[in-house]
């Protein structure tokens, strides 16, 4: 079972143990703003945050690119993640009659991979150091982040303007 929580499921639970809760607007507006200073200081300030009630700490990490050979000297691209947008350009050039519905039917198509030839291979992502974390059974938690923080981290990374380790 999947469980998500949004922005209405945190007001929910903030004006059932609050006594004179501000309207949901407000509570938007200082939730966004909170996550906002976080992640400028994450991405600009090159910080770790520490979250409180030791929920782990969230940051910035430099991943190096794993490509890996099987016994057949093939390359195992399920390590490798999809550049979309030239696969659907080389798809949209080899099968030029046909609708993207159909062309999605293809089995097997070949694809094109990010190789990060520009960072020698390496990328940055978002974690969270479950390490420091004591929430019972973290490991079932997922920490995904909303594409205005990803896009603006890989901005970031293509103009070289952030490096982690």
């Amino acid at each position: 079972m999947i469980a998500n929580y949004a922005i209405r499921d945190l007001y929910k639970y903030y004006k059932q143990n609050h006594d004179n809760p501000v309207s949901y607007k407000e509570f938007k507006r200082y939730l966004i703003f909170i996550t906002s200073y976080i992640m400028h200081n994450i991405l600009y300030e090159k910080m770790e945050f520490v979250s409180p009630k030791r929920v782990g700490n969230f940051g910035i990490r430099r991943m190096k690119n794993k490509i890996k050979v099987d016994e057949n000297n093939e390359v195992q691209t399920n390590y490798l993640k999809p550049d979309w947008k030239k696969c659907w350009e080389l798809w949209h050039e080899k099968y030029p009659d046909l609708s993207d519905e159909e062309i999605a039917k293809i089995p097997n198509k070949e694809k094109i991979y990010h190789l990060n030839n520009h960072s020698d291979g390496y990328y940055n992502k978002f974690y969270w150091d479950k390490l420091t974390c004591n929430i019972r059974n973290h490991t079932a938690y997922s920490f995904t982040l909303v594409k205005k923080w990803k896009h603006e981290l890989n901005r970031l990374s293509n103009n070289k303007e952030i490096y982690y380790s």
